[in-house]
């Protein structure tokens, strides 16, 4: 029984991921000012170690007159290292993050059940 619900886990969070990414960079339709925002300062990070109000490394990232968080900054750096900065690299570190989550919150489930 265990099993079964483990690979129809799997099976879901497959499906799931794929209908996330699958066109990634094309939907939805346009790349609004905070995903550019989060896109750009993890490419300056990258680069220069700077975000683009010149703060080395900053813990918190003022952009458009509010703060966009850092945890998703810093780890958007390594999908713009591998795929450049695109629609597709900023978008996908979001889809990976809400897979890491889905399966840490299904294993975290099983545990209480």
């Amino acid at each position: 029984m265990k099993k079964i619900v483990f690979f129809s886990f799997l099976l879901i969070l497959a499906l799931a991921s794929f209908l996330r990414i699958f066109q990634l960079d094309k939907n939805p339709a346009g790349f609004f000012c905070d995903e550019a925002s989060v896109g750009y300062n993890a490419y300056l990070i990258l680069k220069t170690g700077k975000d683009e109000h010149q703060n080395s490394f900053p813990i918190f990232f003022p952009a458009f007159g509010d703060y966009k968080n850092p945890v998703l900054i810093y780890s958007t750096v390594p999908f713009v290292w591998l795929f450049g900065l695109s629609e597709f690299s900023v978008r996908n570190c979001s889809c990976n993050l809400w897979n890491f989550f889905c399966g840490l919150d299904f294993f975290s489930f099983k545990k209480r059940v």
